[in-house]
């Protein structure tokens, strides 16, 4: 694991353990399946005493709602906690990706985040960017890093991937999550072609909306915004990272742009991103990234 998981990892654990931790705690991370992990563990920690995941299925004092809407958390986290525990110790409530919590349902969460009952510590993972304010400031925040492609590889070899495999899937993905849909998922693996494709078409002048649909989400972008990562890592650097199968195309494209240029379409891209993680319209928001790049150009 990367220096900077492990050591916001470990402020987790150590504050747990000298009991100085906040009743809430917002775990931050690019890797959903990287926050998840230490998220049980902490809840783990708190609940029973040991930092091990598998502990959880051990113990009735962990909640993990079984759903986000408004009935079910209201049933199985709010009443669930205005209850006495099933064996008088600590109680953890993990929310994973609570950004895919609306915000009406987060404002029914508010108070009791703000003032849980004794000994419950809560636990939010996913993008602060679909999570209310009114939600976050109440929370610790632990920022995590990205991992590294060998800390990525290692995951996966260890569901059965071969290390070629297994570093070739990290290397394109980026993150465990990622890196493990496109080893699993066909339709996946596609979506990442088209938009890389579709990438390309646009750096040669085209306008493809004819495709528009088919990559118009924010893992399409993402493709896209690695593409245009490869390229200004071979400009400047002489080398290829994330997309291997890409090189012909990237190493060929890459001199007929500045890094300047290249940069600004990046930006464009991270931009589209972020308006797409606050729900924006998908089609409108790739027709105006369409239209910039192609200005940009």
């Amino acid at each position: 694991m990367s220096k900077g998981i492990s050591q916001a990892e470990e402020w987790l654990l150590s504050a747990i353990k000298r009991g100085h931790i906040p009743h809430a705690c917002f775990i931050s991370c690019p890797d959903g399946l990287i926050a998840e992990g230490i998220a049980r563990r902490a809840a783990a920690l708190y609940c029973t005493g040991a930092a091990d995941a598998a502990m959880l299925s051990h113990t009735g004092n962990c909640i993990i709602p079984s759903g986000y809407r408004k009935d079910t958390i209201r049933e199985e986290v709010i009443e669930e906690l205005g209850r006495s525990s099933f064996s008088g110790g600590k109680r953890s409530v993990l929310l994973l990706n609570a950004h895919e919590i609306d915000p009406a349902t987060q404002n029914v969460l508010l108070k009791t985040i703000e003032e849980p009952p004794d000994g419950v510590l809560f636990l939010l993972t996913g993008n602060d960017a679909g999570i209310l304010p009114t939600i976050l400031s109440r929370c610790a925040t632990v920022l995590c890093g990205l991992p590294m492609y060998d800390d990525i590889a290692r995951e996966l070899m260890s569901i059965g991937l071969t290390k070629n495999d297994a570093m070739r899937f990290a290397r394109m993905g980026g993150t465990v999550q990622r890196s493990l849909k496109l080893y699993q998922d066909e339709d996946y693996r596609s979506l990442r072609g088209t938009a890389q494709e579709v990438m390309a078409a646009l750096l040669r002048g085209e306008l493809p909306f004819d495709r528009l649909n088919a990559v118009a989400s924010i893992e399409g972008a993402h493709f896209m915004l690695s593409y245009m990562r490869d390229m200004l890592t071979y400009r400047t650097l002489g080398r290829i990272d994330q997309n291997a199968d890409r090189a012909e195309d990237i190493s060929s494209m890459a001199p007929r742009f500045t890094t300047g240029r290249i940069n600004c379409i990046i930006e464009s891209l991270a931009n589209a991103m972020d308006r797409l993680s606050t729900n924006a319209p998908a089609a409108g928001t790739f027709t105006r990234l369409f239209t910039e790049i192609t200005e940009e150009l």
